[in-house]
């Protein structure tokens, strides 16, 4: 058989159907016919960027979090290997208290810091310098919760951070140095005893403990407000080590003051907390160690910066500037954790958000109405709770009334550029000010088409009014678009995000909701000439393999919208195009396994926005992972679609257990041999509803199938196999 041949074959496989709540007059499929097949590879193939995830774009400047799952102390540990405190009132990346250590020793100045996290799973962060033969080594984490404390609001209010410092001789000859701590904050002073720093305040509030004292406390020349404490200077001999333990008091009633005896017991205490703490890791194995690492970080991530507000969780998105829930970030952040097999939290967390949240709202952010209806909509899905549904559905009734209200609000000047489209609004996402744009008409078509299939899945009688109204909302907004639509230096045509007489902007300016509407709004065809080409022009605006200037950067790259970038490829059936876009964000995480919103490019001028950990971020890649590997596709349920390569290769595992999907939880593996010649592909099938096709994608193995066995028998033709036990699918590769 020739490489180029491409081999189908079709299984068919009877899956019983165990609906919990079936849609009422319908009758579902008494089988799921599975199709595995090598599909043509459609989509950009040329200069992608390569499957390996070794931070290449990482920024200069980086910060991570240390705190707590749900820890209302949001510890920060900077690039610098300082720590960071009391956010939104000071200069040190607007944090008020900065705590930096440092080596002082003869000879040339300190190398730049090297950090790193102890593993993906554990934020115990260890920062190194080395000068004269000497390194300072600090590790900081926060201390985990007493055993004692029921909730959060027991174990916080006694909350510490440590420091553990350690100077040590790594030359091969003796070498003199002292420990050094700088301490950035108003109004502090260093006790009689040296062991402490203290605030002012009656009576006096203790924030540092040092064990052992220091040996003399300054001022620090030239920053103010800084006090500087040392300890003695010590001659090392090589693989001597001298030590210091700081403890950072953050809860009201903290009282710790360890003593350095303690440190490597206080260290461990910490890390079997977080080997042992309840949080979904293991639902997603890839065969990636590098990938895998980044994903367990991003998992933590969305931890750390959530926060229990009136008893339900708030699924926050970063832990300072963006240190509450958003309409937009929040419905994504819920869907990666829904993926993950938590729905009672991510129930909860929706209900606060539908009812609340921080962001911008109101007619010029009609947006949120669609974002709304979607989250609902996705949810529903997931979980298959009808019940939920009924139960919700005023709130989908209130959405979809007030976005036909904000339509009916640009009727009354035929002449303007959105009439019968979305009131002048607020783009976000790079389009600053106020405009007649489409990010809002993307998102409530969106929202729109969301409400109809939950009224047609529930036999609503609104439905029927409501596909009208979509269908009306349609046909305003093509004519718009084919009004306004430009044509790029590279000849490609495409939709701007703003419409005609507004200020111009860059092509690729704000284009995340032209992006959501392609993925997971799905209100085009794939064969839709304006949408391929906006993303043609997309493509052509590609730097570090994401791209360039769609964001608040003009000159800089948006890092998680690489992975809206990737979703629509991918919906578009460009699976190799979205693996390649999945490393190529994940090269933008730094060495802590975390992301900023937007940076320059290496080697440019070094400008930041956002929030960091950026938490929108660490869902962008859940999410894009998952549907790398299983994809609704309507009535279809598509595996492997867009696995990477490098997730091919001889020897490599990739998981998914109990994953969520929108016909009910599926197990998948797959399996390659050590010698690259077989793969095995285990599907435990969808139970509560059965998919009309399972699909399983053979085309990114890179080398062509000769044969199939299905349960260890050749496979002949269609084949039942009961829902109570996995199908097996071995495939033999030329």
């Amino acid at each position: 058989m020739k490489t180029q041949r491409l081999l189908v074959a079709a299984i068919v496989l009877a899956v019983a159907y165990h609906a919990s709540q079936p849609a009422r007059g319908q009758s579902p499929p008494a089988a799921t016919l599975l199709e595995v097949k090598s599909f043509p590879i459609s989509g950009p193939v040329e200069g992608l960027e390569a499957e390996t995830l070794d931070f290449r774009y990482s920024p200069v400047r980086w910060q991570a979090c240390i705190g707590l799952p749900d820890d209302p102390y949001k510890s920060i540990v900077g690039s610098d290997g300082a720590l960071y405190y009391r956010y939104g009132d000071g200069k040190y990346y607007n944090f008020k208290v900065r705590v930096r250590p440092k080596l002082v020793a003869d000879g040339p100045p300190a190398g730049k810091v090297r950090q790193r996290l102890l593993e993906p799973r554990v934020p115990l962060v260890i920062s190194e310098q080395s000068r004269d033969g000497l390194t300072l080594t600090s590790e900081a984490w926060a201390a985990p919760p007493d055993a004692k404390a029921k909730d959060v609001d027991q174990w916080s209010r006694r909350r510490v951070d440590y420091l553990w410092l350690r100077l040590k001789n790594t030359g091969a000859k003796p070498a003199a140095g002292h420990i050094a701590l700088e301490v950035e904050c108003p109004k502090l002073t260093l006790a009689p005893d040296r062991a402490t720093l203290a605030e002012a305040g009656n009576p006096p509030r203790t924030f540092l403990a040092m064990s052992p004292p220091c040996e003399s406390g300054f001022r620090a020349a030239n920053v103010t407000g800084t006090i500087g404490m040392a300890w003695p200077q010590v001659q090392l001999a090589p693989g001597e080590e001298y030590a210091v333990l700081v403890t950072i008091l953050q809860g009201p009633e903290a009282t710790a003051r360890a003593d350095l005896k303690d440190a490597a017991a206080l260290r461990e205490r910490a890390v079997a907390f977080w080997k042992g703490a309840d949080l979904p890791f293991d639902r997603i194995t890839l065969p990636d160690p590098a990938m895998q690492g980044l994903l367990d970080s991003c998992i933590r991530n969305i931890y750390q910066a959530r926060e229990i507000k009136a008893s339900r969780p708030a699924f926050q998105v970063g832990p300072t500037c963006y240190r509450g829930t958003w309409a937009a970030d929040g419905a994504f952040l819920m869907e990666s954790v829904a993926y993950l097999g938590r729905a009672a939290e991510v129930r909860a967390g929706l209900e606060n958000q539908v009812d609340q949240d921080e962001g911008p709202g109101g007619v010029t952010f009609s947006k949120k109405c669609g974002l709304r209806l979607w989250m609902i909509w996705r949810h529903a899905q997931l979980t298959g709770d009808r019940q939920w549904l009924r139960a919700i559905w005023p709130k989908v009734q209130r959405d979809v009334d007030q976005i036909i209200q904000y339509r009916r609000m640009t009727r009354s000047d035929p002449k303007q550029a959105n009439f019968g489209l979305m009131p002048i609004g607020t783009g976000d996402g790079g389009l600053g000010g106020e405009h007649r744009e489409y990010t809002n008409v993307y998102w409530t078509l969106a929202g729109l088409r969301a409400a109809i299939e939950m009224a047609r899945q529930t036999h609503d009688p609104h439905a029927a009014a409501w596909q009208a109204e979509y269908q009306d909302y349609w046909d305003t907004f093509q004519r718009a678009r084919e009004r306004d639509k430009l044509t790029d230096a590279h000849g490609n045509v495409y939709v701007p995000v703003t419409m005609q007489g507004e200020e111009p902007q860059l092509p690729q300016r704000g284009a995340w909701a032209f992006l959501h509407s392609i993925f997971p709004g799905r209100i085009f065809q794939p064969d839709d000439r304006l949408t391929l080409g906006t993303l043609a022009m997309l493509d052509a605006n590609q730097r570090e393999g994401l791209i360039y200037g769609t964001g608040w950067l003009a000159d800089g790259i948006w890092n998680y919208a690489g992975s809206f970038y990737a979703h629509a490829h991918l919906w578009l059936g460009h699976g190799r195009k979205a693996a390649a876009t999945l490393y190529a964000f994940a090269n933008h995480a730094c060495p802590l396994l975390c992301w900023r919103e937007e940076q320059n490019c290496r080697g440019e001028k070094e400008n930041y926005c956002g929030d960091m950990p950026h938490n929108w971020a660490s869902a962008e890649l859940i999410r894009l992972v998952r549907h790398l590997l299983v994809l609704e596709r309507g009535n279809e349920l598509h595996l492997l679609e867009g696995l990477p390569r490098a997730w091919a290769k001889p020897g490599s595992r990739t998981r998914l257990v109990e994953v969520p999907t929108s016909f009910g939880p599926i197990d998948l593996e797959l399996s390659v041999a050590g010698d690259g010649r077989s793969a095995v592909i285990q599907v435990k099938p969808p139970r509560r509803e059965a998919p009309a096709k399972l699909v399983v994608h053979l085309e990114h193995f890179g080398r062509t199938a000769r044969a199939i066995q299905l349960d260890g028998k050749p496979l002949s033709g269609p084949s039942a196999l009961p829902a109570d036990r996995p199908a097996v699918v071995r495939i033999e590769f030329e």
